[in-house]
């Protein structure tokens, strides 16, 4: 295992931790959503072997839209206000790809779950790559984490089938930052995560913001 990916583990899990496969968290922050910022909360559940599913409420004009990403057998997206759908609903191909992507990446949420990921050397300082399948298929790229000296996450980044600013779906370059550290159950996870696209033109556009409030490990 790359020296990165060991530090990382080796901190994030304490001995004699059990060995969790899924969790569920709570968080609240901001989600860019209907062109502007919208303050949410959610629940989600992570399960890498099975899938996910994230129920969310965001404000819009006052008004309460609720929110669901998920996978199971095919990836689902659906905004709702006022009973009526909008933004990028519905079930996809293109829709469960990146919802495949998410669910690898956010696997490092678990890291219980990759000690037997196939991990690689990075050639950047403190960087290590991994692949593992999430309900029972593959993402688009190698997740690459990068940690500090102590070993806490700071960041991960993947090709992530998307579509940023109507660029066209593909896989395209996604980052999450994280900040902040509790233990729960034996594992320290992050407190704080933000993510972003990379656009074509080369700028990164954050698309969420989030404060995990808690984690529950199963």
């Amino acid at each position: 295992m790359p020296d990165p990916a060991r530090r990382w583990l080796t901190q994030a899990i304490a001995p004699g931790t059990a060995l969790h496969t899924a969790a569920t968290i709570t968080m609240h922050g901001t989600i860019h959503l209907a062109r502007g910022w919208r303050a949410f909360t959610a629940t989600q559940y992570l399960d890498p072997e099975r899938g996910f599913s994230w129920d969310a409420q965001a404000k819009i004009a006052g008004l309460t839209a609720t929110g669901y990403d998920g996978l199971t057998d095919d990836g689902e997206m659906h905004w709702r206000l006022l009973g009526a759908s909008f933004g990028h609903s519905g079930t996809t191909a293109d829709i469960t790809h990146s919802a495949i992507d998410r669910l690898a990446a956010e696997s490092v949420l678990i890291p219980t779950t990759l000690l037997e990921a196939d991990w690689r050397a990075d050639i950047q300082p403190g960087t290590a790559s991994f692949a593992r399948p999430v309900a029972g298929r593959q993402a688009s790229s190698r997740i690459t984490i990068r940690v500090n000296p102590t070993g806490r996450l700071r960041l991960l980044t993947l090709g992530r089938w998307g579509n940023p600013a109507g660029s066209g779906f593909g896989p395209r370059g996604f980052r999450v930052d994280f900040a902040g550290e509790r233990r729960v159950q034996g594992i320290a996870t992050p407190m704080y995560m933000s993510a972003a696209w990379l656009l074509p033109g080369g700028a990164w556009q954050e698309a969420f913001r989030a404060h995990l409030d808690s984690m529950v490990f199963s």
